[in-house]
């Protein structure tokens, strides 16, 4: 009985350019090999916690020119429901159309979060982010997918509280964290509001931070001088003070 081989059909654009972005996510997002544990390792098991959030946000895409664009938005984020405060986050940025579907940008993010959670953090904290974005978009059939790539630079604060019950933030700690996320939305029927399509969308995202320690403080005017004089990353000098005072008790001794 003969047997005929017909050639594959040729891949679609999309699909490849879904493939490749789904696989440079893994490379960077995926963990490294763990270790086997022995039989008689005892392994706590997962607990899932659910947590009723109310997100208001609203987002702007604001084309300047042909090939640059504004990119901004703000969100309202409560926890337990809306009860309490969780989150306030103002974001902008710039970005430069490179080919049709794929864009590179850079912002800056300012984030106010407040203690929620089973596992609260013990004050209100202060993000401020200056970050780099590569945005990739495509249609597959009816639905939009977007992949982002994000790197942020980022200061953390803590709010700090006085005796007199005035805030002041604390030193900033430098950290930095590599995001990814996949979002994909559909046309609501024919809704529409103000002759724009409504949509419906379901996004995921995956991260990856690092934090960076410090032997000095990293804000404030000395930080600054040791910026403007090119010695902001080696260590300090030891005070003259200090030496001065370990000199003259051994004299009195």
């Amino acid at each position: 009985m003969p047997i005929f081989l017909a050639p594959a059909p040729p891949r679609s654009r999309a699909r490849t350019g879904t493939r490749a972005a789904l696989f440079a996510a893994l490379c960077i997002f995926l963990p490294a090999p763990v270790t086997a544990q022995s039989p008689t390792a005892t392994t706590t098991p997962w607990r899932t916690v659910r947590q009723d959030h109310l997100w208001v946000a609203t987002f702007i895409d604001q084309p300047i020119t042909a090939r640059w664009a504004f990119l901004g938005d703000v969100q309202w984020r409560r926890t337990e429901a809306g009860r309490n405060p969780q989150q306030l986050l103002t974001r902008g940025s710039l970005t430069y159309r490179v080919t049709p579907g794929f864009r590179l940008g850079a912002g800056v993010n300012v984030i106010a979060t407040a203690p929620y959670g089973e596992l609260p953090s013990a004050r209100p904290l202060r993000d401020r982010q200056i970050f780099y974005i590569a945005q990739i978009n495509q249609k597959l059939g009816g639905t939009d997918v977007m992949h982002r790539y994000r790197f942020e630079n980022r200061w953390l604060a803590d709010v700090l509280e006085d005796a007199a019950g005035k805030d002041s933030l604390s030193d900033s700690r430098f950290a930095q964290r590599a995001r990814y996320m996949l979002r994909g939305s559909r046309a609501l029927g024919g809704l529409t509001l103000r002759k724009q399509p409504c949509q419906r969308g379901l996004e995921t995202s995956a991260r990856l931070a690092h934090r960076f320690r410090c032997p000095w403080r990293s804000s404030g005017p000395r930080s600054l001088q040791r910026l403007k004089h090119g010695s902001f990353f080696q260590r300090p000098p030891p005070s003259r003070h200090r030496t001065c005072r370990s000199r003259s008790r051994s004299r009195r001794a």
